[in-house]
């Protein structure tokens, strides 16, 4: 391989990297409680989920959260119970698992903009021990502006009805990166047809 080739080559994986450093993902992580204010319908047992409709998205947000979400104000979750559920994940793809977020009647704080601006579409979902959930998906912006990311959460209850729990965004930048050199390939294979020499 020449001297041309292997700038060609650099250039590419430069470009590369540049995509993936520029691309919008989601990054950090945000707490969330039941609402104080809402009687809570929220419930386990052995196998099943049954979570509040409305939460209240706490002040430890991290990272794109805490640019982008208010602290104090409310996640609508998924209320339907959740059944069938163990120590090994379950399968349950359910779109806007969470939606968040918008304004909180109490603590008059705004939503995002616009309003329940993003959402958490669930892939898997498990009880880890006992009154312990964890569950994996994909971030979404309703807007696009952020592309979708992969994200988990792991729900912890501390009595029959009230839990606590985290969602954290979990980024993937060499996916980012592979998709980008993909996407360049046949560029690339025009450029050494037209140029075998080189």
């Amino acid at each position: 391989m020449n001297i041309k080739k292997l700038q060609l080559l650099a250039a590419l994986a430069s470009l590369a990297f540049v995509t993936a450093a520029n691309a919008q993902i989601f990054t950090g992580s945000m707490g969330v409680v039941v609402d104080p204010f809402v009687t809570p319908t929220s419930a386990y047992t052995a196998s099943s989920l049954t979570l509040n409709g409305l939460n209240l998205i706490t002040t430890s947000e991290t990272g794109t959260f805490a640019a982008l979400v208010p602290a104090h104000s409310d996640l609508t979750a998924y209320t339907t119970t959740i059944t069938g559920l163990s120590a090994s994940p379950l399968a349950d793809s359910i779109p806007n698992f969470f939606v968040f977020s918008t304004p909180d009647a109490f603590f008059a704080t705004s939503g995002t903009t616009p309003n329940n601006r993003f959402g958490f579409n669930l892939v898997t979902i498990a009880e880890t021990s006992a009154g312990v959930f964890s569950g994996t998906g994909t971030l979404v912006d309703t807007t696009a502006a952020y592309a979708n990311t992969p994200a988990t959460f792991t729900l912890s209850f501390s009595g029959a009805q009230n839990y606590s729990f985290t969602l954290a965004a979990v980024p993937e930048p060499t996916t980012t990166m592979i998709v980008g050199a993909c996407l360049l390939l046949p560029f690339t294979l025009r450029l050494l047809r037209k140029n075998p020499r080189a």
